[in-house]
């Protein structure tokens, strides 16, 4: 402290400055001579006490400093040596007002050490404030900045630290709450968004709600990181922050499980008039990471997936088919392959459909147990995955690099594809990609701990051939090429025979099959369903199985004719033979006809049929006699005769007087002579020119 200056004894003391001791006891609740001997013994030493007299003169007497204590002070000097209420404030702007106070103090004496020089002690006040608050910038700067603010106990609230928006104001729990319900929401609305959300609903409820920026900032206090990309980020968090179950190297034995999935190779390449992105069909064993069998086309499907099976079963150093499989779940092999078409059409979405059901009984009939991974999860197979990262070291190697993202994209992609002779053919890709696996399998320089044996790394083939246990054989190997065929989907069979869909091409087959009959119904839900297999190099024919597998026939391909192409007439002759033998199946010798199954009603008028049939030729040999019978509508022919000639020309604009028959209206024939009937000759002619000579 600094020494105050003491007046004389002569002198008149100030009371703006001194309380006299009667009345500083009275102030602080003490014993005047208490105080008095306690100014002779220490308050005079220290300069907080003098001996003197009042503005009234008189004897004289002890005087204390007012600031020896601040109830000494005056109201408004007693208000300024009060700390301010710190309580409106936050947490953090109270422990970094607290933080500078420190470092003025320091600084203060650090002005008065006279042992150490001024320079050095404000850097080791700055390395101490460092060390203690390491979020707080200090600077001798910024020190000087706050010995200016800070002069009394009352401009503590100088020293907070007010950037980023209003801070002495926070929002209610309840509207935090509702913040915190509708930020963790999986359609990620934007923060701003439900910061004017909640905004509304503070206003309505009566909550307090803070400035944008102090929600942004705030918002990791009330939602834990963990929370915010669960919910926002599902990916992500299933990636980096969701706990997982670590897998088994010694689980499955090598051979026992192998391990299938698809991977789009960031190449473009020649495919017929344009290019694409070719499809890698891989399967790798579980426990060595050997790639047992693969094969690359232009988009994945179940041919593709039991193709590489196929090689990886027919492969002698692979020890036969699995005893398990693992599998990319089916229906959910989606993406996208750039197919070099006009700018609108040029991304085209291919979804490759892989029967589940179907591909699970080809794998029983070989024995194998399928397992369909978790879709959109790549944990199951976790292994596979890793080896396809590996491939970008491959695919970099060609001109046509596409990147595996938009950000890892070439920039001279565009210029290496408009060079055809710059972009690879499909087979260069796949003769080079069938070395990079070769080579893949028999490298031993890889960190990998669990293809290590007695402190030496082993090569995933190597490593396949020791700890490979059994082999497994067909008892038929013959039947391979029939199980592994390319299987569709359940089709049922039409009018026209099976119909398949292949290579984008609508094909019929066994139009003319009689084994097929079985299988036709008009009515869909009557049909039954069959399977078909097909060899890819030879369409002409296909395989029908039914449901239980049991094989049906070879139908072959329907022969088109018509306007599409010309057709001689020998093919159509076979054609029309081939559909009279179909028919001709399809009749039976029937022993009993429908149209001879009379009914009651027929027998009876046949069997009097016959009785008036034998009457008439009984009485065929009396004599006749004829008798003339005439009716009410004797002549009514005549008039619709009449009634349809008006009709014909021209309806009742026509006039007829007199109504003359048919015959007058036609030529008249040639006048015969006039003889007498002969009645006794022909008794019928005779009635006809009776009749016409009556209507006459």
């Amino acid at each position: 402290m600094n020494a105050l200056a003491l007046p004389s004894s002569a002198e008149i003391v100030d009371i703006a400055a001194y309380a006299p001791v009667t009345d500083a006891a009275k102030v602080l609740g003490t014993n005047p001579d208490s105080l008095s001997r306690l100014c002779r013994r220490e308050l005079e030493r220290q300069g907080f006490a003098v001996m003197g007299k009042g503005p009234g003169g008189g004897r004289p007497a002890w005087f204390i400093s007012r600031k020896w204590d601040s109830r000494l002070l005056p109201d408004e000097e007693r208000a300024a040596s009060k700390p301010p209420d710190m309580t409106v404030y936050s947490e953090r702007q109270r422990q970094t007002a607290l933080a500078r106070k420190y470092c003025v103090d320091r600084f203060r004496l650090a002005r008065q050490d006279l042992r150490t020089p001024f320079a050095q002690g404000v850097a080791n006040i700055i390395a101490e404030a460092r060390r203690l608050y390491p979020d707080m910038e200090v600077s001798e700067a910024s020190i000087r900045r706050w010995d200016r603010l800070y002069k009394r106990p009352c401009d503590l609230a100088r020293l907070v630290d007010r950037r980023g928006g209003d801070m002495r104001h926070s929002a209610s729990p309840e509207a935090w709450s509702a913040f915190r319900d509708l930020y963790l929401d999986g359609r990620t609305p934007s923060i701003h968004q439900i910061w004017q959300i909640v905004g509304k609903l503070a206003e309505e409820r009566g909550w307090q709600w803070c400035k944008y920026r102090v929600c942004t900032r705030n918002k990791d206090r009330f939602i834990t990181k963990q929370q915010q990309v669960m919910v926002r980020e599902p990916t992500r968090y299933r990636s980096g922050l969701a706990p997982f179950i670590a897998q088994d190297p010694e689980s499955w034995n090598a051979g026992e499980n192998f391990v299938g999935d698809n991977k789009a190779l960031d190449i473009l390449v020649r495919w017929g008039n344009g290019f694409c992105r070719p499809w890698l069909t891989s399967f790798q064993d579980w426990r060595s990471r050997k790639i047992v069998g693969w094969t690359l086309s232009d988009s994945p499907n179940s041919s593709t997936i039991l193709a590489a099976l196929r090689m990886a079963i027919l492969d002698e150093s692979n020890m036969g088919p699995p005893p398990h499989v693992t599998v990319d779940n089916g229906a959910d092999y989606c993406s996208y392959v750039f197919n070099g078409r006009t700018k609108r059409e040029k991304w085209e979405k291919v979804k490759a459909n892989v029967d589940e059901g179907r591909t699970a009984g080809i794998f029983n009939l070989l024995g194998i147990t399928a397992h369909f991974c978790i879709p959109f999860s790549p944990n199951g197979k976790a292994r596979l995955e890793r080896w396809h990262r590996t491939l970008e070291r491959f695919c970099k190697n060609w001109p046509t690099y596409t990147g595996w993202n938009a950000q890892t994209k070439p920039e001279l992609l565009a210029e290496y594809v408009k060079k055809p002779s710059m972009v690879p053919t499909f087979k260069e890709v796949s003769d080079a990609l069938g070395d990079y696996i070769r080579g893949y399998n028999l490298t031993a320089d890889h960190s990998i701990a669990d293809l290590a044996e007695d402190g030496q790394t082993l090569s995933p083939s190597e490593a396949y051939a020791k700890w490979c246990p059994v082999r497994r054989v067909l008892a038929d190997p013959a039947a391979l090429d029939l199980i592994l065929a390319a299987w569709c989907k359940p089709a049922f069979v039409n009018r026209n025979g099976i119909s398949l869909t292949l290579g984008g091409t609508l094909a019929h087959y066994g139009q003319f099959s009689t084994e097929l009959m079985a299988f036709k119904a008009l009515s869909k839900k009557d049909r039954q369903p069959v399977f078909v297999t097909y060899d890819p190099n030879d369409l002409s024919t296909i395989r029908v199985f039914d449901k239980n597998n049991k094989f049906i026939c070879v139908a072959e391909m329907n022969n088109v004719g018509g306007a599409a192409c010309r057709i001689d007439r020998n093919a159509f002759k076979e054609q029309a033979r081939k559909r009279t033998a179909y028919a001709r199946a399809q009749k039976t010798v029937a022993e009993y006809r429908l149209d001879e199954m009379l009914t009651p009603e027929e027998r009876i008028g046949r069997a009097a049929r016959e009785q008036n049939r034998q009457a008439v030729a009984d009485a065929s040999a009396q004599p006749t006699s004829i008798r003339i019978v005439q009716t009410p509508l004797d002549g009514q022919g005549r008039e619709q005769q009449r009634q349809e000639l008006k009709k014909t020309f021209g309806g009742s604009a026509m006039t007829v007087k007199r109504t003359l028959p048919i015959q007058r209206l036609l030529p008249a024939p040639a006048a015969r002579p006039r003889t007498a009937p002969a009645w006794h000759e022909n008794p019928e002619q005779a009635m006809r020119e009776l009749a016409h000579a009556v209507n006459q």
